[in-house]
């Protein structure tokens, strides 16, 4: 088992890791030492519809294939939902991040990222 235990990587983390830049470089070291490294569809797509329509659907379909080869991707159920909700109200995130947090927080992972709105949550560690 890692050093790093269980991960999440949201699409700020992916960003950059596929654009080699110093926060991505950052991040796959941790990956290295993680235990396991989660992501979600919702992250996906966020990366996704973002490389698309800066580099083309070829692009995005490699970076699709390079995630699904270093992540294992997780869903969203009820309880993600639910707590997704709580997180939106209470700490007043964006929708896509209450998601985020919440699939992070019910599958017992540390949330990397680099996105200034996480700073300062709990369970989230800033690259």
């Amino acid at each position: 088992m890692g050093m790093n235990g269980v991960l999440f990587f949201d699409s700020w983390a992916w960003l950059e890791i596929l654009s080699k830049g110093p926060k991505g470089l950052k991040a796959v070291e941790k990956a290295e030492r993680a235990s396991e490294v989660l992501t979600s569809w919702v992250n996906v797509f966020e990366v996704l519809y973002r490389i698309t329509g800066a580099a083309g659907e070829a692009k995005a379909k490699t970076s699709l294939a390079f995630i699904k080869e270093k992540a294992r991707l997780v869903e969203i159920n009820e309880g993600v939902a639910l707590k997704a909700s709580e997180n939106k109200v209470n700490l007043k995130l964006h929708a896509i991040d209450a998601l985020t947090l919440a699939t992070a927080q019910a599958n017992n992972a540390i949330l990397v990222t680099g996105d200034k709105d996480f700073k300062g949550i709990a369970g989230v560690e800033m690259l």
